[in-house]
């Protein structure tokens, strides 16, 4: 599921990733595309396929949702409608995300009035990771470089020289040490960084 080119590298971003993520995820990925124009290898080519796929919307909106949420700092709950027009998305949608993180243990919520949706852990605690598997699956793009969801490839002959399984796993590891390695503590941290001051006498 790694966002390694193209419009996708905005993704890590939000992940919190440093230049030399970024560039480790691209130099795998333009290593993995030299290999499928030489061996003219489908499996290569669905791997470069699935490694530049993007974030989904889903595990889009949970994080930013996850984001508003430890901003509030738990204080009150936060009705989805207010946070479905702060953070611009769907209600209905938001709504199924945010049951989906509250089966999960990741947020609680308050019925009737004044009631909605407060964080269920510390944000130091709520790791990207485990959010992103939640909705998008496997950080690996292909099974045979998974952790969590390991599947031997049918078309493999030997796992251990496989350019594919080598570059993949190099990809689902860059990925995974970023999004395990990144709490909402840690990435509110980031975004309060990069906030312009407010000049004082305003």
């Amino acid at each position: 599921m790694a966002a390694v080119s193209g419009e996708a590298t905005s993704n890590r971003s939000l992940y919190g990733a440093g230049p030399a993520e970024v560039f480790k995820l691209d130099e795998v990925t333009a290593n993995l595309e030299r290999i499928a124009r030489a061996t003219k290898c489908q499996s290569c080519a669905r791997a470069v396929y699935n490694s530049t796929a993007m974030l989904s919307k889903k595990a889009k909106y949970a994080i930013k949702a996850l984001l508003a949420l430890a901003d509030n700092d738990g204080e009150e709950p936060v009705r989805i409608a207010d946070l479905a027009r702060a953070e611009q998305i769907p209600p209905k949608f938001l709504e199924l995300i945010l049951l989906g993180l509250k089966n999960q243990g990741l947020l609680r919520s308050r019925k009737g009035k004044g009631g909605g949706y407060l964080l269920a852990r510390d944000p130091a605690d709520i790791y990207l990771g485990q959010v992103v598997r939640m909705f998008d699956g496997p950080l690996a793009p292909v099974p045979c470089a998974s952790q969590t969801a390991y599947q031997r490839c049918a078309d493999c002959k030997n796992e251990a020289v496989c350019g594919v399984h080598l570059a993949m796993k190099e990809v689902r590891d860059a990925t995974a040490r970023v999004l395990d390695g990144t709490s909402l503590a840690s990435l509110r941290s980031k975004v309060d960084q990069l906030i312009p001051p407010v000049p004082s006498g305003f």
